[in-house]
Formats: structure tokens, C-alpha cells, sequence
């Protein structure tokens, strides 16, 4: 698996070439996009002051209004509130145990999480914990964590320990979590590193783990149950990264082409480096960490880890950012170095709630969609558990853009 930051590099490649460009559109108050035309310019010392997130130095910014409809959305939106205490409690039997996950999954994926409940619920999101185990099975669990923890401490991590102190003490030190000097918290997230690292080879230590690992931590203030909810976190990430760039730039360019058709045919119109979709990748690399708040990726993360109707939600998010944001990038007929750029300038300016109504409202469409593209067909997969008793019988339909030694397992129904 390539290494994140390199991945990462060839994504920032075209932008850095546009640092000083002076028609970069960005600001704190709306929803901002990049213009080659000068509409709607105003004054930008107040955002200036605020300090901006972008790469690029504020200059311009145009302030526009996107929507999401109602006809766009889960017909369930809306009808659940963010998972309280009082919820929670009233779905544990007295053992501790939960039968329901399917409720409370579902109740996350649509409202997320009270913030001061994320200790308890995240490592049964992230699989530390069976839904179904007991206090007293929980407890077990948590021992073992902590042998197994400090055995892997005795391994030699010494070629990995100099990159990762590296990167730990970057990480996030603008929050007070993090801040100062001899920090135990600092600490906790190297030995976590440290131990992952060892614990899984294969896999080591590459950078932006640290990014991925901190809110973790600052959540869930104890370091074993933190090592095991990140080792989940992982799992799941790898799967997302595992995917080699040009598989992942597919399954986004079949989305595209069902839920954007204009968008798609402006970026197939620019030939194919527009089509590898490179500025989509740091979303998913990072988690969508560098695009909102720490308080909206959060968010983002409970709502993937729900894994409600597939295991591949972080794609609809993506696609839901293109369907709500990409009109001005149509409408002006951007090149792609630019798009790269309008897009980088969207970071921590986008709206969560309409991203994830919208990715939501995605996912119900294509789940009623009677035909698939069979490049698709993975995306139809979810959690072992089945959410949706009344889904369809679908029909594929064989795109003939597999490899030549890849046979479409679909082709003889068709």
C-alpha cells in the first residue's frame, strides 16, 4: 500500500503551482467558491484576521447558497434526534448487553453521537466491543487489551519510533489536548503508534496516522481502549485506502456519472488526468479531517462507522461535496489544475449537515436503483448484520472497462 504522504504529494502537486494566484475565493461567513470572474467580490480583512485554513493567500470570495431539496433526501431524514444518554441507557439490558444494535445504528448514522457519550459508543462502533457482550465479558475484554498492549511493547519498533515522535509532536498542537512541552497525551499517541506499528507490520506506520489517532485519544482519555478503537479505525481505513487509486477514481466516476452526469462530462471533456479525480483523494486518505472542523469530522466519522446499507459511505460523501459544490465549476467551465484549486479553497468552509443529508438522500437513490453499472456491485455491501429486510432483486449491467484477464462475474445474466 503506498504510503499516504505520497499519495497525498501527488495531490497537492498541481496546487502548489496556483499559491499566488489572486482570484481564489474563499471565506468564513457562507459557502465559498473559486471564480475566474470577478461576481460578488468583497472585502476579506475580517476573514484575514480570523485566520484562514486555505494554502492560499485570501484575496476574493463569492458567497453563494447551496441546497439541498427535500425530494433529495432519506425519507427518514429527520426523524431521529442525536443519540442522549437517556437513549443509550434505555437500550442496555441490565447486564450491559445490547440487543438492538440495528436501532442504535441507525439512530448514529442519522443524528450522531451526544459528544460526552463518544467514550462509551465508539468501541462498539469500532468493533473493540461485541454489541451483544456484558459488563462482566467487557471487562475481560479490557484486561486482555492491556496484556496484549504491553507485550507488544517488548517488540522492536526502533525503525519506526524516529518518523512517528516526528509526526506526534506536529500533530494537533493547537489544541490543549496536545499543547506544551513533556505532554502525557503526546506520549500516550506515540506509544499507541508505536505499538500499532509492531502489532501489525504489514501495515507499519505511515504518515497521517497521527491526524487519524488524535481525536481518538482526546475523545476517549485512556490509552489501551484508545490503541483498540484506532486498531478498528484502521481496519476500516484500509479498506478505503487499499483500494488502488484508479479502482477508487472508478467507483467515483460510476457514481459521477449517475448522480452528476454534468459534472462527470466536464471532467471527461478535460481528458484523462480530470478523471483520476485527484482532488478527491485527501478526502479520503485523511477522513475528510482537513475539510471540516474537528467538531464535523466527528461527525462524518460516526455516520461512516455505522456502516448503514455499505461499508463504502465515505464515497456518497464524496460524491454528495461534487453534487453540491461543483456548479460553479461547470458553470465556468474550470480546467483541472483549477478544480484541484476551487476545491482546496472549499476546506473547512463546507456545510456538514447538507453534505451528509446529501450523502444520505445518494445512498437511498442508489440502493432504489432497479440497474447498476457492475463496477458497483461492491459498494452494495454492507455489515454482516442485513438493515434492510425489503431490498430489491438488482440487475448489473456490465460496463466492459474491466481488466482483460478480469471476466465480468455478471456477464452470463445479462
Amino acid at each position: 500500500m503506498p504510503a499516504l504522504s505520497e499519495l497525498l504529494k501527488k495531490a497537492h502537486g498541481a496546487l502548489n503551482s496556483f499559491r499566488g494566484l489572486s482570484n481564489t475565493l474563499i471565506g468564513r461567513d457562507g459557502d465559498i467558491v473559486y471564480s475566474k470572474n470577478n461576481v460578488c467580490i468583497h472585502d476579506v480583512c475580517k476573514n484575514n484576521q480570523k485566520g484562514s485554513f486555505s494554502p492560499i493567500s485570501d484575496q476574493q470570495f463569492l458567497v453563494c447558497q447551496p441546497r439541498v431539496s427535500k425530494t433529495e433526501l432519506d425519507p427518514e431524514e429527520g426523524l431521529y434526534e442525536q443519540v442522549s444518554w437517556g437513549f443509550w441507557k434505555s437500550y442496555k439490558n441490565q447486564d450491559g448487553s445490547i440487543d438492538d444494535s440495528f436501532t442504535m445504528r441507525k439512530a448514529i448514522y442519522f443524528a450522531t453521537v451526544d459528544p460526552t457519550l463518544r467514550r462509551e459508543v465508539w468501541p462498539f462502533l469500532l468493533r473493540v466491543y461485541p454489541w451483544t457482550s456484558t459488563l462482566e465479558q467487557r471487562e475481560i475484554i479490557r484486561n486482555d487489551i492491556f496484556i496484549e498492549m504491553k507485550n507488544a511493547f517488548k517488540t522492536s519498533w526502533i525503525n519506526v519510533e524516529n518518523a512517528i515522535i516526528k509526526d506526534v509532536i506536529r500533530t494537533d498542537r493547537c489544541r490543549p489536548y496536545f499543547a506544551g512541552n513533556n505532554n502525557t497525551n503526546t506520549d500516550a499517541m506515540k506509544n499507541i503508534l508505536l505499538n500499532y506499528a509492531t502489532a501489525y507490520p504489514e501495515i507499519s506506520y505511515v504518515q497521517g496516522m497521527s491526524d487519524l489517532l488524535a481525536p481518538l485519544l482526546s475523545t476517549i482519555h485512556d490509552e489501551p481502549d484508545t490503541y483498540w478503537c484506532f486498531v478498528g479505525f484502521m481496519q476500516q481505513q484500509t479498506l478505503f485506502v487499499s483500494i488502488p487509486v484508479d479502482g477508487r477514481s472508478k467507483y467515483l466516476r460510476e457514481l459521477l456519472k449517475i448522480f452528476v452526469p454534468d459534472f462527470f462530462t466536464h471532467v471527461a471533456n478535460l481528458g484523462s488526468d480530470a478523471l483520476e479525480l485527484m482532488f478527491v483523494h485527501r478526502w479520503i486518505l485523511l477522513c475528510y479531517k482537513r475539510e471540516f472542523s474537528e467538531i464535523d469530522t466527528l461527525h462524518i466519522w460516526e455516520t461512516c462507522w455505522t456502516h448503514y446499507r455499505t461499508s463504502h459511505f465515505h464515497l456518497f460523501i464524496a460524491v454528495a461535496i461534487i453534487s453540491i459544490y461543483g456548479r460553479d465549476v461547470i458553470e465556468q467551465c474550470l480546467p483541472n489544475d483549477e478544480i484541484l484549486l476551487y476545491f482546496s479553497s472549499l476546506a473547512m468552509h463546507l456545510d456538514v449537515t447538507l453534505v451528509l443529508k446529501k450523502a444520505r438522500g445518494l445512498l437511498h437513490q442508489f440502493h432504489r436503483l432497479d440497474k447498476l453499472p457492475c463496477t458497483l456491485a461492491d459498494l452494495c455491501e454492507s455489515d454482516t448484520e442485513q438493515w434492510d429486510t425489503n431490498t430489491q432483486q438488482r440487475i448489473y449491467e456490465c460496463t466492459k472497462i474491466h481488466d482483460e484477464k478480469e471476466p465480468c462475474p455478471f456477464a452470463e445474466s445479462n
